[in-house]
């Protein structure tokens, strides 16, 4: 491939296409050299971001041309392989600690709330201490991995033990020169021996990482062994540099949102939350670091001029900048839409891995709770979000519109999530709740659609009725079960995975690939019944087609099942044509999958030909 050489300013590296002048800015023109292949055009800026990989190259030189009047500029700074700027990190942790405080203070009073059994690491002592309400500290967010397996002997209990992991031994050195005493690692602040505390702990993980002043991210190398780039014994790849004359050119390094995406640490379950609950993140790579609010973000080889690139109020970046790699999510929190992000972030969570499937709940529980303080309050239930009685108000002035709609039938619509692809069984917990798959949920507008809907509560097939079961087989009304999930009252993990639905459902038997008409919508399994025959269009022929989306990975036995036997289907909206497939086995049904309509929406006349029956399913 030919490479040629061009002249670009620094925003081309940090905005893209609709930025202001640098003039409007208020800050002096800088430009970078950026090789590009000779094949891309002047102005094709979606190959240019391709191009971040790589890295553009910048004059130092610039730095010492500055004088006392000038206007300020973006500058490329020289980075060491073995020592990393912590004047600038501290700069850039106390802008935020000054200025950011609608979006990245607490919201709420730290000195009111108590996280019990929080401990912290005592960085001058190593010692773990108890943590004060007032205690301000560093959490460390970081892959396990087979390094991370030695517990702590009980005589030394809350004494750091000499042989630590270098990734929690550097942890302990940032935290310190970053003028911390406090930091927060998830192995040693909770006893791995006390079952109680750490399932208490794992409640409260969202808030911990929120608390915290800062979380610092190791996104780089596979596990714990290989530290914090930079800090102690782990040197960071070198900056590529060159001396030409009196001109330093160094390389600005490629994208670190582009190096984190690619990191080990961005794929695992655990640290998902940890990011985007966290107010502020130091992700060190094997580059450099990266910094991220709420509000701006970062990194090493870039000196920006910060305070021209934030608003008037200083609170936050202008909206030409970028975003940051968390920041759609995390920056106000009261504006997520259950029915948009909710399913969006299930997304996300559910590509990720996790080494033990029994965490499948767990290591979201602080996203799930952030549902909780939106502006319209979405809680869940075995991860099964339950809608609100809101949606999105296409016609009017404002965002919501509020409909009659009782929490039970929010829970139904919730029950109509999907997956990306069919997957395994999770059996630790239910078949109705993604917990129980091993798979991607779909994240799709097509899936948002589905949460964003208000079904006819008026069509006597809209009943639906649930309850819970404890362990012991004791039963749990609905409402009773709602006021427990939303006060808190009890503890939760009573509860089986059992839920009892008394709903209508509906007997069928399954077509595969089925020609003629029916191969418009492509191969699969699908269900038909017949219109109302004096109103279907020629368009769609005398039936209604509705697509099996399996959620479980069929075997060959299986797959023979699902064209020879008849199976049955609860009807969780009518007017809207889905149902749930189940097999049911000793008196337990599992759902097997969702069926939803692939040729317009039924009408009340329609259902009448469907021969519905109402009954009590126990569904595991």
């Amino acid at each position: 491939m030919a490479f040629g050489s061009r002249v670009l300013e620094f925003y081309d590296e940090e905005f893209g296409r609709d930025q202001p002048s640098p003039a409007k800015l208020g800050v002096e023109e800088s430009v970078l050299l950026g090789l590009i292949p000779t094949r891309i055009k002047e102005g094709d800026f979606d190959a240019l971001r391709a191009l971040r990989s790589t890295g553009n190259i910048c004059s130092l030189a610039q730095r010492s041309e500055q004088s006392a009047g000038r206007k300020p500029s973006f500058q490329g700074s020289l980075l060491h392989s073995e020592k990393i700027d912590f004047v600038m990190l501290r700069s850039w942790l106390r802008i935020c600690q000054e200025h950011h405080t609608r979006f990245c203070g607490l919201r709420f009073d730290s000195a009111a709330l108590t996280v019990p059994f929080l401990q912290v690491i005592d960085c001058d002592t190593r010692r773990i201490v108890p943590a004060t309400n007032d205690c301000p500290y560093l959490a460390l967010s970081y892959v396990w991995g087979s390094s991370v397996t030695a517990h702590r002997k009980n005589e030394v209990k809350f004494l750091l033990p000499d042989d630590l992991p270098n990734v929690i031994q550097d942890a302990v050195a940032v935290t310190r020169e970053l003028g911390f005493r406090y930091l927060w690692v998830d192995y040693y602040c909770i006893d791995q021996d006390n079952e109680r505390e750490k399932a208490t702990q794992i409640k409260f993980m969202g808030l911990i990482y929120e608390m915290a002043q800062a979380t610092i991210v190791a996104a780089a190398g596979e596990d714990a062994s290989f530290g914090l780039p930079g800090v102690g014994n782990t040197p960071r790849l070198l900056q590529p540099r060159a001396i030409i004359g009196k001109q330093i050119l160094v390389s600005l390094l490629p994208d670190p949102r582009l190096i984190i995406k690619q990191s080990r640490w961005m794929i695992r379950g655990w640290t998902y939350q940890e990011a985007l609950l966290s107010r502020r993140l130091l992700i060190f790579t094997q580059h450099q670091v990266y910094f991220e609010c709420r509000s701006m973000h970062c990194k090493e080889s870039v000196q920006k001029p910060l305070r021209e690139l934030h608003n008037k109020d200083m609170q936050r970046f202008k909206k030409f900048c970028h975003p940051g790699m968390f920041l759609p999510i995390n920056q106000e929190r009261r504006k997520l839409v259950p029915w948009q992000d909710f399913p969006k972030v299930l997304s996300d969570y559910t590509k990720r891995t996790l080494s033990y499937s029994s965490d499948s709940l767990n290591a979201i529980l602080g996203i799930l709770q952030m549902f909780e303080q939106t502006a319209t309050p979405t809680y869940h239930h075995f991860g099964v979000p339950i809608l609100p009685p809101f949606i999105r108000n296409w016609t009017g002035p404002t965002k919501y519109r509020a409909i009659k709609r009782s929490s039970a039938h929010g829970f139904a619509i919730g029950l109509r999530w999907d997956l990306v692809k069919p997957s395994k069984r999770r059996s630790e917990f239910p078949s109705w709740s993604w917990t129980g798959w091993n798979g991607v949920v779909d994240g799709s507008s097509n899936a948002q659609s589905r949460y964003n809907t208000e079904s006819n509560l008026n069509s006597p097939y809209s009943d639906i009725r649930f309850r819970a079961e404890t362990k012991n087989g004791q039963t749990i009304d609905w409402d009773d079960l709602m006021q427990i999930i939303q006060t808190k009252s009890q503890d939760l993990s009573s509860l089986s995975p059992i839920l009892i639905v008394d709903a209508y459902t509906i007997k069928l038997r399954f077509d595969y690939n089925i020609k003629s008409a029916d191969a418009y919508y492509g191969s699969g399994y699908y269900w038909k019944w017949p219109r109302k025959p004096t109103e279907f269009p020629e368009k769609w022929g005398p039936y209604f087609y509705l697509h099996l989306s399996l959620t479980i990975e069929p075997t060959y036995d299986f797959a023979k099942r699902l064209v020879e036997d008849e199976w049955e289907a609860i009807a969780l909206s009518v007017s809207r044509d889905e149902f749930m497939v189940i097999d049911e086995k000793n008196g337990v049904a599992e759902r097997i999958g969702i069926l939803s309509a692939l040729n317009a929406i039924s009408t009340p006349e329609d259902h009448a030909l469907l021969k519905l029956s109402r009954r009590t399913i126990r569904l595991g």
